[in-house]
């Protein structure tokens, strides 16, 4: 069910009341996410009788602001399906989750760019190096790196893209008030602290079950224009991830492994039934792509009349790309990001297009 308004006489400020409403029902556990998106879509012709037949009295009980007193409560935020900032990609979807709960610093510009990167939870030596290696350069080039936040390949992927204060976005099984496994707390703490969020549609402690991890996979699916699958055996979650990204019509790509060794059997099969395209390095996935290559990361001696604040900016300069997404990566404040920019103009490093983008003039690497 593809929701993107309401009918036209819907006012924003029965969005608002709509918003509270779904917020307190989504703590009903007998509802499920398809009934809410249905009282969504009909909301301005629902009838008392459609509101007995879920069991709620009367609807007005949950006209409140009590659910965002109990979130605030726990330091937690959510997003409605109807948000302007609620992830494009996700709407698209069946059944999108008409609410996300999440920890951290909400940038809608942490989804423009963003590839999954999934894998077994018991990775070799070497599926962790390939894939710290290829979180970096992706997050040099620009991506938010968005994984599970479990152990093995999902952990390597957020820490890869933090040590080169990339984004990255963890989506999580359970609660973000409660994240799984206990001992990645260290990884939740890092993506916190680098301005990055920690999302699930589970929620407030709420049990984990099999299938919040289905309910996590086609999300960390969805979210992405890419998925990159690591390491994974025969009956791999990530396979499942990789299957939903190929059914949203999105990138799959498979790093090949060890013949004889099972962790790569599921990687190596969807290679080889042709479900994903082969990558040794990231050049394989910004060709598939259509994307520039910036891995080679400007140097000081090669741009001799720019500060280091400038290098950085310039760096962040992927694609012709509106200031909200650049500042999205250097993480500055947006009045010294657009100085910065500025300055690059001036010295004829960018331009300003006619969309109101900048756009590097020459490749100074």
């Amino acid at each position: 069910m593809l929701i993107t308004h309401l009918d036209a006489t819907v006012s924003m400020e029965d969005i608002d009341r709509l918003k509270k409403i779904i917020l307190n029902l989504r703590f009903k556990s007998d509802l499920s996410n398809s009934k809410l998106l249905n009282i969504i879509a009909n909301f301005a012709n629902l009838t008392d009788s459609y509101y007995s037949s879920i069991n709620v009295n009367s609807i007005e009980d949950f006209d409140t602001s009590r659910g965002d007193d109990y979130l605030n409560s726990l330091n937690l935020s959510y997003k409605f399906l109807l948000d302007d900032d609620y992830p494009e990609n996700l709407k698209l979807i069946k059944n999108p989750p008409a609410i996300l709960f999440y920890r951290g610093t909400w940038k809608k510009e942490l989804f423009y760019k963003a590839i999954s990167i999934v894998g077994t939870r018991t990775p070799t030596e070497s599926g962790k190096k390939i894939t710290a290696k290829l979180s970096s350069e992706l997050s040099n080039n620009g991506f938010t790196i968005i994984s599970g936040m479990a152990f093995g390949i999902d952990r390597e992927a957020h820490l890869g893209a933090l040590e080169v204060s990339g984004n990255t976005v963890a989506v999580l099984a359970s609660s973000p008030n409660e994240p799984t496994p206990i001992n990645n707390e260290d990884v939740y703490k890092r993506i916190l602290d680098s301005g990055g969020i920690v999302i699930s549609d589970a929620i407030p402690n709420q049990e984990v079950m099999p299938y919040s991890f289905a309910n996590r996979n086609r999300i960390v699916a969805a979210l992405s224009q890419a998925t990159l699958v690591v390491e994974a055996g025969g009956k791999s979650g990530a396979l499942i991830t990789a299957e939903l990204a190929r059914k949203y019509g999105k990138h799959v790509f498979a790093v090949p492994g060890d013949l004889s060794n099972p962790v790569s059997s599921g990687t190596n099969t969807l290679i080889k039934n042709g479900k994903a395209r082969l990558v040794t390095s990231l050049g394989d996935i910004l060709n598939a792509m259509d994307m520039p290559n910036n891995s080679g990361i400007l140097e000081r001696e090669n741009l001799q009349n720019l500060t280091d604040k400038e290098i950085r900016t310039y760096n962040a300069l992927i694609n012709a790309m509106y200031v909200e997404e650049i500042n999205s990566i250097i993480k500055s404040d947006i009045s010294d990001t657009i100085g910065t920019l500025t300055a690059l103009e001036l010295k004829g490093y960018i331009s300003l297009t006619t969309e109101g983008k900048y756009k590097r003039l020459a490749n100074l690497n």
